[in-house]
This record gives structure tokens, sequence and C-alpha cells, in this order.
């Protein structure tokens, strides 16, 4: 189950947090100087900030390890909207974005493990699926490594799709799930003649912090976490605008 708290409009973006709400294998009680016992309680929370941006339809997402996935969120939003069609992918850096947006992509890498666990979201990305379950089943390896080329004097790949694809398997990598464990391009940068490799794995935006969180206190934890989110949203907008804009 998962519902909505504190929503409220800041600095041009919609704030809240998603609450994921846990009711069965709930952790005991442990009190210093207490045997274990029972926590008391009929469910508990965990719980993810976000920042959304309605101008450009980009959201800025905690990641936490027991918080709630991308992936649940448009599948929440699915649910909310009553049909399929929703998802959410990663947005690519500053200097991947110039470099994929503006180059010749040559080639494509990725490793998988286990392409059955794969989400497949359209009719690209169920190809791709589709294509490693069979040879996965046909030649039983530990994982596969798969890597599409353009020959020399032909057309780049498309850029569009080949983008798509990177987000995809960058989301199920972020998921967990898929076993993905490279994702690579080959490409001939702006002006270039050589195809340059590009290692695609983290190349997403993104921004990593310590952050002083207060224990036992809801209100204050969500301050600091949105605080947080909306400042490394507002230093990204330049560039988020200019992706979406």
């Amino acid at each position: 189950m998962i519902r909505l708290e504190r929503l409220a409009l800041r600095q041009g973006a919609l704030c809240g947090e998603f609450v994921r709400i846990q009711e069965r294998n709930l952790p005991p009680k442990a009190v210093r100087g207490h045997p274990i016992e029972s926590l008391g309680v009929a469910s508990i929370g965990h719980t993810t900030a976000f920042a959304f941006d309605p101008d450009l339809s980009v959201l800025a997402l905690q990641i936490a390890r027991n918080g709630i996935t991308a992936t649940r969120i448009a599948l929440y939003v699915e649910g909310l909207a009553g049909g399929p069609g929703y998802d959410i992918l990663p947005v690519p850096n500053r200097e991947i974005w110039d470099v994929l947006r503006r180059g010749g992509i040559r080639g494509l890498t990725f490793r998988i493990a286990a392409p059955n666990e794969l989400q497949a979201i359209d009719d690209e990305t169920r190809s791709v699926r589709r294509g490693a379950l069979a040879m996965k089943e046909s030649l039983q390896p530990s994982h596969l490594e798969i890597t599409m080329g353009m020959a020399r004097g032909e057309v780049d790949i498309d850029s569009r799709k080949a983008i798509g694809l990177f987000g995809w398997l960058q989301r199920e990598r972020q998921d967990r799930r898929g076993g993905v464990s490279k994702l690579s391009a080959r490409v001939i940068p702006e002006g270039g003649e050589e195809a340059q490799p590009l290692n695609l794995i983290g190349g997403h935006m993104g921004d990593k912090e310590w952050v002083d969180i207060p224990d036992d206190d809801p209100e204050a934890s969500y301050r600091k976490r949105s605080d947080y989110i909306l400042r490394v949203l507002r230093e990204n907008r330049p560039v988020l605008r200019e992706m979406y804009g």
C-alpha cells in the first residue's frame, strides 16, 4: 500500500512524501536492558521524499534502501489513472546527454544475467527481452553480453531508440532486475572521426551527500530530505530545461 503525504508547492515544485505501509513481517521492539518483544503497532511506514517539476515533467526522487522505487511509483500512477502506459526512466547526466545527442552511436553493449526478470515496457524492449530469453534458454550461459554495431560506411544507430534502451536498462539495474552489470556505447563525438567507448553505468543525473536525519521526528526528517532534494533539483534545472523545456 502506498499513500501520499505532506503535499505542498515549494519553489515552483510539487513536494511531498510517498509512504509505503508495511503490515506484515514487522520487526520486534528491542529496548536496551529488556528482552525483545512485539512492536505493538499494526503497521510501520517507509518514506521517500520527492519534488516534481510540473513544467519539465521531471521527478527528483530520494533513493532509499527501504523506500519506494521509480517503477513502483509508475505502477501507482497507472493504478490512479486507470490504465497502462506510464513509466519513469532515469535522466542522463549532462556529459552523457551531450555525447549521445550530438555524436553518432556506432555500437551498443550490455550484459544481463537474468533476462526473465526484466520488465519490458514497449515493443522495442519486449523484442530485446525475447531475444535475450531465447539465447539464454538455448545456450544456458551464466550471463549474456550482447553487442550491436554498425559497419563502416553505414548510418548511425537511431539515437532516440538507443537512449530509450539505455534508460530502460538503467532503470532495471536500479531496481535490481535482470542482473544488468554492463552498459556501454561506442560513440563518434561531434566533429570526431574515431568512435570512443562510453560507460553508461551510473551515467544518470543524481547526487549523494551525507544528511544528518533527526531520530524519531518524522516532520524534521522530511524537511531535511525535502530541502536537500529541492536544492539538487534547483541546481540541475538549467540542463533539465535544455533537455526537456
